[in-house]
């Protein structure tokens, strides 16, 4: 639709919008855009390889972020992801180079492969309740990226998630996981695993030579 149109910086979408489908911005030159809470899908690639795309406001309604989505959009600041939405799908943020806080909204049900591989001043990550799986290449090659905390309800951190993170140093891991892939982490050495003692995560801990700290915090009232 819009494809390739370099000198298209902004654009208005009506209220009336269901459907961005895919590629329709791909290598265009927005810099700003304004997802309608009517538009429930955003399409493989829709902003894929906007050079020039800063900010990127989602309204609540908004459902799924397609595949590869924002892929390549190297200067991408600020990203609002709205309550409600349910699916980021593989790629969706990979190489948002200047991307550096990303909050995930509990209503995340779905988060897919390579969702923000690569993105090089992702520091500050905040993950929903929602999720159940932190995916293969999650975070893979974030380097600015240096404590998370995984949410209650994840049973498994699989293989690559954050592996290549060359900053990562704290990680708070609850009693709920029970499975992390041996390549999930890159360099045990400078890593320190927080958790419930007796817990699997003490036991990966343990069984990789990663520094685990007991974090429980009995309930005053």
């Amino acid at each position: 639709l819009f494809n390739g149109c370099s000198a298209l910086q902004e654009i208005e979408l009506p209220a009336t919008l269901e459907e961005i489908e895919d590629a329709a911005f791909e290598n265009s030159g927005l810099v700003r855009i304004e997802i309608p809470g009517s538009c429930a899908s955003l399409g493989d690639d829709v902003f894929a390889a906007c050079v020039s795309l800063k900010e990127a406001v989602l309204q609540p309604g908004v459902k799924t972020i397609g595949n590869n989505c924002f892929d390549g959009c190297t200067v991408l600041e600020t990203v609002s992801l709205p309550t409600g939405l349910t699916t980021i799908r593989d790629f969706a943020f990979r190489n948002c180079d200047a991307l550096t806080t990303i909050e995930v909204p509990d209503s995340v049900t779905t988060l897919e492969t390579y969702v923000f591989t690569s993105c090089d001043s992702l520091s500050d990550v905040s993950l929903g309740r929602g999720i159940t799986e932190i995916p293969q290449y999650a975070f893979y090659a974030c380097p600015s990226l240096q404590t998370i905390t995984i949410p209650y309800w994840v049973t498994e951190i699989s293989g690559y998630a954050f592996a290549n993170c060359t900053g990562l140093t704290d990680i708070t891991i609850p009693q709920s996981v029970t499975t992390i892939v041996s390549t999930a982490f890159s360099y045990p050495d400078r890593l320190t695993i927080y958790g419930v003692a007796g817990s699997y995560a003490e036991t990966y801990a343990n069984n990789h030579s990663i520094k685990f700290v007991s974090r429980m915090v009995p309930a005053t009232s």
